[in-house]
């Protein structure tokens, strides 16, 4: 079984929109947010903690120098060193404009 059937699956069982689903996907890779593109990737970040905060989690970004924003999200109460911890990056390795050439696009 391939890995996005087993993806849909689960939104099935979850009752979650595979169409919402696919419209964040979307959303979310037509930001271009090149490595070198610090403004770009402050929006990706905008954008995801716009999200985050929608679903009820608190947020802050953290600024670092020499690096993109660091998001960090948090849910729930209790002692932070038993939380878990989901880690990703936010750039990508595209140069800006990339995206007229390489469209979102959904293949079976």
């Amino acid at each position: 079984m391939n890995q996005l059937k087993q993806i849909i699956d689960v939104l099935k069982i979850e009752g979650i929109s595979q169409e919402r689903i696919l419209k964040s996907w979307q959303a979310l890779t037509e930001i271009e947010s090149y490595t070198f593109n610090a403004e770009a990737v402050s929006e990706i970040c905008s954008f995801i903690e716009e999200r985050l905060n929608k679903l009820g989690l608190k947020t802050r970004i953290i600024n670092l120098e020499g690096a993109g924003p660091t998001l960090i999200a948090e849910s729930g109460q209790g002692d932070i060193s038993e939380g878990i911890i989901l880690s990703g990056h936010m750039d990508t390795v595209h140069k800006d404009g990339t995206i007229t050439e390489m469209p979102f696009r959904l293949d079976d």
